[in-house]
């Protein structure tokens, strides 16, 4: 799809887009004119923020997804070519903190944040990386935060 200036559209997928800086960044993406996935393991707030940018005049739609699980992610990078036919930029600002120190956190929680935070990027990016070079290339961006 091209804009009224002849350019092709872009397509952004910002993952963790529900709340905080994802959010921000969905917002920002949005206003500089891409089509924006939102996407988020609590999908309720994704809609939310998805709206949002339809309604202040942005092309969006929300996707549930969760980082550990990498038929998710094949799952969403699919969703987003089928739906906007491309997919440029991902910016990935999901993850977990638990609360502890290393002396008080469970197994549990340390598996999960090291699936979520560790292992979730590097699948996020290993997704979205052959439907960018189908495209032409395109841009990653992980970020994260406390």
């Amino acid at each position: 799809m091209e804009n009224d200036k002849g350019q092709r559209e872009k397509v952004a997928l910002v993952i963790g887009g529900a709340s905080g800086i994802g959010a921000a960044a969905a917002r920002r993406l949005a206003h500089d004119g891409n089509r924006v996935v939102v996407a988020d393991i609590d999908e309720a707030r994704a809609q939310v923020v998805a709206a949002e940018i339809t309604d202040a005049g942005g092309t969006s739609m929300p996707y549930g997804v969760d980082l550990a699980d990498q038929q998710s992610l094949l799952g969403l990078v699919e969703a987003t070519v089928a739906e906007y036919g491309s997919l440029d930029t991902l910016f990935n600002a999901g993850g977990v903190l638990e609360p502890g120190t290393a002396t008080d956190i469970s197994h549990e929680s340390w598996d999960r944040t090291i699936a979520v935070n560790l292992t979730g990027t590097f699948n996020a990016c290993r997704a979205v990386i052959p439907a960018m070079l189908e495209g032409g290339g395109g841009s990653i961006i992980n970020t994260s935060s406390s």
